[in-house]
Protein backbone atom coordinates (compact mmCIF):
# COMPACT_ATOMS: atom_id res chain seq x y z
CA UNK A 1 0.00 0.00 0.00
CA UNK A 2 1.69 3.17 -0.66
CA UNK A 3 1.78 5.83 1.59
CA UNK A 4 -0.84 8.14 -0.75
CA UNK A 5 -3.27 5.46 0.08
CA UNK A 6 -2.73 5.69 3.54
CA UNK A 7 -3.20 9.90 3.68
CA UNK A 8 -6.00 9.38 2.21
CA UNK A 9 -7.69 7.04 4.32
CA UNK A 10 -7.11 8.84 7.06
CA UNK A 11 -8.33 12.33 5.55
CA UNK A 12 -11.84 10.55 4.83
CA UNK A 13 -11.70 9.34 8.32
CA UNK A 14 -11.41 12.67 9.78
CA UNK A 15 -13.81 14.41 7.22
CA UNK A 16 -16.68 11.64 8.23
CA UNK A 17 -15.96 12.07 11.98
CA UNK A 18 -19.60 12.28 12.31
CA UNK A 19 -21.00 10.24 10.08
CA UNK A 20 -20.79 7.00 12.54
CA UNK A 21 -21.68 3.74 10.46
CA UNK A 22 -20.01 4.81 7.17
CA UNK A 23 -17.69 2.54 5.55
CA UNK A 24 -14.64 3.63 3.53
CA UNK A 25 -15.68 3.29 -0.14
CA UNK A 26 -13.32 0.69 -0.84
CA UNK A 27 -11.20 -2.46 0.89
CA UNK A 28 -7.82 -2.01 1.78
CA UNK A 29 -5.34 -4.27 0.48
CA UNK A 30 -2.02 -4.07 3.18
CA UNK A 31 0.71 -5.70 4.24
CA UNK A 32 1.31 -6.78 7.28
CA UNK A 33 3.27 -3.59 7.91
CA UNK A 34 0.56 -1.57 6.89
CA UNK A 35 -1.96 -3.11 8.91
CA UNK A 36 -0.03 -2.37 12.22
CA UNK A 37 0.75 0.88 11.10
CA UNK A 38 -3.45 1.78 9.94
CA UNK A 39 -4.44 0.03 13.11
CA UNK A 40 -2.33 1.69 15.72
CA UNK A 41 -2.67 5.21 14.10
CA UNK A 42 -6.78 4.40 14.11
CA UNK A 43 -6.33 3.43 17.61
CA UNK A 44 -4.47 5.70 19.14
CA UNK A 45 -5.59 9.36 17.64
CA UNK A 46 -8.61 8.04 15.62
CA UNK A 47 -10.62 6.46 18.18
CA UNK A 48 -13.92 7.21 16.40
CA UNK A 49 -12.71 5.14 13.60
CA UNK A 50 -13.15 0.99 14.01
CA UNK A 51 -11.76 -1.41 11.12
CA UNK A 52 -12.89 -5.37 10.18
CA UNK A 53 -10.48 -7.53 8.53
CA UNK A 54 -12.58 -8.77 5.82
CA UNK A 55 -9.56 -11.62 4.48
CA UNK A 56 -6.81 -12.45 6.65
CA UNK A 57 -3.97 -14.11 4.49
CA UNK A 58 -0.76 -15.05 5.62
CA UNK A 59 1.01 -11.82 4.10
CA UNK A 60 -2.04 -9.46 3.06
CA UNK A 61 -5.01 -8.56 5.04
CA UNK A 62 -8.12 -7.08 3.31
CA UNK A 63 -9.92 -4.55 5.94
CA UNK A 64 -12.52 -2.45 6.07
CA UNK A 65 -12.36 0.77 7.52
CA UNK A 66 -15.70 2.23 9.40
CA UNK A 67 -16.80 5.22 11.69
CA UNK A 68 -18.21 3.82 14.39
CA UNK A 69 -21.63 4.39 15.83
Amino acid sequence: MEKSERIKLYEWVRKNESNKGKEYPKTLDCTQCDYVAITQKLRKEMRYAGYEIVENNRDQKYIKVFIKS
